[in-house]
């Protein structure tokens, strides 16, 4: 399981370093809210890039408990709730996603093993 959720991570990752948007799950060329898995969408956010990859974005999945520890600063929300406000804080910039993603996906691989 936790091997599958890795290699997601892992494309949820590079779809951030295609294209990283905030305040939106995804946008298309024109700016325009598009669905996160739409072939219109050009840029995600964290959790659009998550539900693009079908890691849908529950408190309680594995995916996200494993991106909530990683989170550089604490936010006193659920784990959703502090994802989506790291994400959108003005300083948050795609390369630290990318890397929290990526981060992530090596953390569930060392948990598959």
């Amino acid at each position: 399981m936790n091997r599958k959720i890795s290699v997601r991570l892992r494309a949820a990752a590079r779809r951030i370093e295609r294209g990283f948007c905030k305040g939106t799950l995804a946008v298309d060329a024109n700016g325009d809210m598009a669905y996160p898995s739409s072939r219109r969408a050009v840029a995600w956010c964290l959790m659009g890039a998550l539900e693009a990859e079908y890691l849908l974005p529950r408190d309680d999945s594995p995916a996200l408990r494993i991106l909530g520890a990683g989170i550089p600063c604490d936010f006193p929300f659920q784990i959703r709730s502090k994802l989506v406000q790291w994400n959108n804080a003005p300083e948050t910039i795609a390369p630290e996603v990318a890397t929290l993603l990526y981060l992530g996906a090596e953390i569930a691989a060392e948990e598959g093993r």
